[in-house]
């Protein structure tokens, strides 16, 4: 591997020896709260995309699954902003 960075990145993600299709985030190389900050607004993106769907569908309410879907983005998207929060706080 060419770049020590790059190398290093991978090395953070995997616990133990790096596979052969090992990869990392785009965004690998930029700041922690950067990197934070665009994974919250993916997962707000997300919220939006199936309650858009839910909606469309006339229904607040649906199958277990989607239901389950809407609920795991939502959390997903309330770790990246008190992720946010928390490193504003040591600021």
């Amino acid at each position: 591997m060419a770049d020590p960075a790059f190398h290093a990145a991978l090395e953070r993600r995997y616990d133990g020896p790096l596979p052969a299709h090992a990869a990392v985030a785009d965004d690998w190389d930029r700041p922690w709260r950067e990197q934070i900050a665009g994974r919250k607004r993916l997962a707000w993106m997300e919220v939006r995309r199936l309650a858009r769907r839910a909606a469309a569908a006339g229904r607040t309410t649906g199958p277990d699954r989607e239901r389950a879907s809407l609920g795991h983005a939502l959390k997903t998207w309330a770790l990246y902003r008190n992720w946010l929060r928390a490193l504003d706080r040591r600021r």
